[in-house]
């Protein structure tokens, strides 16, 4: 990752690495853009990236401007509002069902510690697949 930072590889700005959760974007939040982020993550979760995950019992993070990136690309949503409405359905998963029955027994939850060594404070999402999800496709 610091490797594609130095390179100026990366697809998103390289800043995202390192810019920390700001609780006033929560506000910014309607159903409107719940609805989007939430269609976004149920579709990883059943065809994309995310669905290998679920299905083979492996773990995946990201931050938002990588899910923007990957899923999300042709959105207007800056990833600090896809941050902040991911971080709102994952605290309130019991209200999004979609979003269970796609992760089909695996885990989904965040963390502010960040994914390299000086990025401490920094949101990463955590998708856990369940090694007990029947592989059928």
């Amino acid at each position: 990752m610091e490797t594609n930072i130095r390179m100026n590889s990366l697809q998103f700005d390289h800043r995202e690495l390192y810019r920390r959760p700001n609780g006033r974007t929560v506000a910014l939040l309607t159903p409107q853009i719940l609805s989007e982020v939430e269609n976004e993550l149920v579709n990883n979760l059943s065809n994309g990236l995310f669905f290998i995950v679920i299905n083979s019992g492996a773990t995946s993070s990201f931050n938002a401007a990588q899910f923007k990136n990957s899923s999300m690309k042709k959105s207007e949503l800056s990833p600090s509002i896809i941050e902040a409405a991911l971080t709102h359905i994952i605290e309130n998963l019991d209200k999004y069902p979609k979003v269970i029955a796609a992760l089909r027994g695996g885990k989904i939850g965040y963390h502010d510690k960040g994914a390299m060594l000086n990025d401490m404070g920094v949101r990463n999402f955590v998708i856990q697949g369940s090694a007990t999800v029947d592989n059928v496709m």
